[in-house]
């Protein structure tokens, strides 16, 4: 349970980026944090040109192993200042993966893990992939050492892409993760973490996302 009260905000000069699409028409979304270390607030023709090459290092790295029957939309970015969000933009951008595997169940998920300096007690970032192909689950709990090795690759290089995206004032970029609570109490101020650069792991496990289910009915 997070604790009582309102979620404060992100760090000043850190971005919310969320990439969305559906599965057979049940809507997924992967959310990151990216932190721009040249602390200046970007133009919005900037803002938007950072989403548009997030969207693309998707395309390139995640989007390749993951099901033709997972649809990606488009995207979003909130970019935050000292008090609060400052700067939105939203941008259409539909690919779909190129695995020829059939889709799995839409609550079938892979997980990549990002690592951190911070050691800390309790489970690190992970980014749950929708779009798990049939192909790649060895068994009804397992997915295939060959598909995690090749995800986790692909993790890492988006890392790296997203690290090496600069335009304007938007530069300097870091993707990361912000911790938002401590202690069971909300942080004040909030923190952001840099990903370690080539560190991410998956792991063999099928991991689930329950609410990409729906509602029950």
């Amino acid at each position: 349970m997070p604790p009582e009260g309102h979620r404060p905000n992100p760090p000043a000069n850190v971005a919310r980026v969320s990439i969305e699409g559906t599965t057979t028409g049940v809507p997924w979304a992967n959310v990151f944090w990216v932190r721009n270390g040249n602390a200046v607030t970007p133009a919005i023709g900037d803002l938007l040109a950072v989403l548009g090459d997030i969207l693309d290092a998707f395309d390139s790295t995640l989007l390749p192993n993951l099901s033709s029957g997972l649809v990606k939309d488009g995207g979003s970015i909130l970019y935050y200042g000292e008090t609060g969000a400052e700067l939105g933009v939203d941008k259409s951008d539909h690919d779909t993966g190129s695995s020829g595997g059939a889709l799995s169940v839409s609550s079938v998920a892979c997980g990549s893990s990002w690592k951190v300096q911070a050691r800390y007690r309790g489970g690190h970032p992970r980014t749950y992939l929708a779009g798990v192909p049939s192909t790649a689950i060895s068994n009804p709990n397992t997915l295939t050492g060959a598909f995690c090795t090749a995800v986790a690759s692909d993790a890492n290089d988006f890392h790296a892409a997203v690290n090496a995206i600069t335009h304007g004032d938007f530069n300097d970029v870091h993707l990361g993760t912000v911790s938002f609570q401590h202690n069971g109490e909300w942080r004040s101020p909030t923190l952001f973490r840099d990903y370690v650069p080539g560190a991410a792991t998956v792991d063999t496990r099928i991991d689930t996302q329950r609410r990409r289910l729906g509602p029950d009915r």
